[in-house]
């Protein structure tokens, strides 16, 4: 989708923002155990598992410990642009770009500035790159990264991977972001794993040979930006 759609959709984007204004703003820190919400996957009949935004409306920011073991850097967002807005060229996704901002960052002097359209009910704002410093993921067990929502409402978060010459794809839990900085959220990559059809796996598929790497914010939101930076993968011997 096309930066131009901020203005073609402006009337429904102001209509939408002004229902979410009054969404309570977050400031409690606690770590992010269960959300007691179901697995969203990327595949397009897997939608209908994206939880009701409703249950967001509490959710408190993220404070995480680092997990022991390793941290390898994917991105600390201090050189050059990696990443692509895929509704830019997917009119199925409602993000608009990403951009390296100075206007927060975690890790640094930058960080990844990514601009929602307002993100329709069982739809997707997501963002990817191909260019990944290491592709053997063998011994990781978690991504973890730092992210400052500052659009009106709460949000899920899912990462997703692609291995292996057949892209196979990965998904993790979703996490429930909290209005504000949350620090070291954790996607785990061992547990509650599904492929791109939603059943189960004991893992990340083609673990040493990682393609793509992406982030989908799920379910009904605002329009606005979120910043992600400090992107690492952590795990034992890696």
């Amino acid at each position: 989708m096309k930066r131009s759609l901020l203005y073609l959709t402006a009337a429904a984007a102001a209509i939408l923002i002004s229902s979410c204004a009054s969404a309570p703003k977050q400031e409690a820190q606690v770590t992010p155990a269960d959300s007691g919400t179901e697995q969203v996957t990327q595949a397009s009949e897997q939608k209908d598992l994206v939880p009701d935004s409703s249950s967001l409306r509490k959710v408190p920011c993220i404070n995480n410990s680092v997990p022991q073991g390793s941290l390898v850097l994917l991105d600390g967002f201090e050189e050059e642009l990696y990443w692509a807005a895929d509704g830019e060229y997917k009119t199925d996704d409602y993000s608009s770009y990403v951009q390296i901002s100075e206007e927060w960052a975690s890790y640094g002097s930058n960080s990844l500035q990514v601009e929602l359209n307002p993100v329709p009910q069982k739809s997707f704002a997501s963002f990817s790159c191909e260019s990944l410093i290491t592709k053997n993921w063998a011994n990781a067990e978690f991504i973890i990264c730092d992210i400052n929502n500052t659009t009106q409402n709460p949000l899920y978060v899912i990462a997703e991977v692609q291995g292996g010459r057949e892209h196979n794809v990965s998904v993790t839990k979703e996490v429930a972001i909290g209005i504000g900085v949350n620090t070291n959220v954790c996607f785990d990559l061992r547990h509650q794993v599904k492929d791109a059809s939603g059943m189960e796996i004991p893992g990340i598929q083609d673990d040493d040979n990682i393609r793509t790497v992406t982030f989908r914010i799920a379910g009904k939101s605002c329009a606005g930006t979120v910043f992600f930076d400090n992107i690492n993968i952590s795990g034992k011997d890696l």
